[in-house]
């Protein structure tokens, strides 16, 4: 039967300062982030994302089948990160996830 797994740990990047771009020089991985506001101005949601590239499929912990075995513990840190830092592991994601819906490779 399928077993249920859990992450051993997440990383959530907070950026801490966003410029502000104009609308002609907005990077494209970045459009996700914003939002149109009831009075139709833009808006940025916060730059958050789970960093999926540090955690390998393998070192997935499975969880318990029955109530009598602890799952496993999982640990979540939140950390700033720089700009520059954030694109660059979105764009990878991006390109993972894309390269795994073409070949159907899971690592």
């Amino acid at each position: 039967g399928v077993v249920p797994h859990l992450r051993p740990d997440m990383t959530v990047r907070l950026v801490k300062d966003s410029p502000a771009f104009p609308m002609s020089e907005f990077p494209p991985e970045l459009r996700k982030f914003f939002v149109q506001t009831r009075n139709g101005k833009l808006a940025y949601r916060p730059l958050v994302l789970v960093d999926e590239v540090a955690v390998l499929r393998r070192d997935y912990r499975a969880m318990a089948s029955d109530a009598t075995t602890a799952d496993p513990e999982f640990d979540i840190t939140l950390t700033e990160s720089s700009l520059g830092v954030f694109r660059l592991i979105s764009t990878m994601e991006l390109a993972v996830n894309q390269l795994q819906g073409m070949t159907g490779l899971s690592e």
